[in-house]
C-alpha cells in the first residue's frame, strides 16, 4: 500500500474520531433589559438553550473593552466572584439574578457556555439599562391656626352661629404714616410736659428757700 494511501485512510480515521458539535451558533441581537431602581433584575441566558452538551455557565459585565467575572457555575455548584457575593445568582435555566440594582449596574453582560471537547462555546449579551434613582421629597406640613372671636359666650355658651372668622385689614401707606406721625407727636409732648414739671418744680423750691 502506497504512503498516499496511508495518509488518506490516516485523515480518514481522525475526521470520523472527531467528537461531533451539538451546538450553533446564537442570534447576534442583544437582548435589552430595563428593570425598576432599586429592584431585582433577571438577565437570561440565551446561549444556554443551544448549548446541549456544556461542563460550565459563566456571567461577565463588560466594562471597557474588559470582561469581569459575576459568577461561576460548574459540577452543580454556583459560585459568584468576590465582589459580587450576595448580589448575584442563577435560577434553574441559569439566568443572571441581580438584587437592588442601581444605574451603576447599567452596561453590556455576556452568558458564556462551556461546551464539552469537541463541542463550540457559545455565548449571549445582555444590555441592562436602569435609570438613576430618584427619591420622592417630603412634602413639609403647613399648619394654620385660625383666628376667632366669641360673641356673648359668657350667657349663651360657645355656639357655632356665634363664632366669626376676623378678616385682616388691609392698612394703606398713608394710614401708616399718620399713625407713626401721631405716636411722634405723642412722646414730643410728653417729653415737653416732663420738661415742664421739672422746671416749675425747680423754681417753686428756689421760692421756699428764700422765703
Amino acid at each position: 500500500m502506497s504512503t498516499t494511501m496511508h495518509w488518506r485512510i490516516l485523515i480518514f480515521c481522525m475526521g470520523m474520531c472527531t467528537l461531533p458539535s451539538f451546538s450553533r451558533e446564537i442570534p447576534v441581537e442583544d437582548t435589552v433589559i430595563r428593570p425598576n431602581c432599586n429592584s431585582e433584575a433577571i438577565l437570561p441566558c440565551a446561549a444556554k438553550s443551544y448549548s446541549h452538551a456544556y461542563t460550565s455557565v459563566i456571567w461577565y459585565k463588560i466594562y471597557q473593552g474588559r470582561e469581569q467575572g459575576i459568577i461561576r457555575h460548574h459540577q452543580g455548584t454556583s459560585s459568584p466572584y468576590l465582589t459580587y457575593r450576595g448580589i448575584a445568582s442563577l435560577t434553574k435555566d441559569y439566568s443572571l439574578v441581580l438584587k437592588n440594582v442601581t444605574y451603576k449596574n447599567a452596561g453590556k453582560y455576556k452568558c458564556q457556555v462551556i461546551a464539552k471537547m469537541g463541542g463550540k462555546n457559545n455565548e449571549s449579551h445582555v444590555m441592562l439599562n436602569t435609570s438613576e434613582c430618584f427619591t420622592e421629597a417630603t412634602p413639609t406640613p403647613v399648619f394654620t391656626v385660625p383666628v376667632l372671636s366669641l360673641t356673648n359666650s359668657s350667657s349663651h355658651g360657645m355656639n357655632s352661629s356665634e363664632i366669626s372668622v376676623i378678616q385682616p385689614l388691609e392698612v394703606t401707606n398713608l394710614w401708616a404714616f399718620v399713625g407713626f406721625l401721631t405716636v411722634g407727636l405723642t412722646k414730643v409732648l410728653l417729653c415737653a410736659l416732663c420738661v415742664w414739671v421739672v422746671v416749675a418744680f425747680k423754681k417753686h423750691r428756689r421760692r421756699s428757700t428764700w422765703s
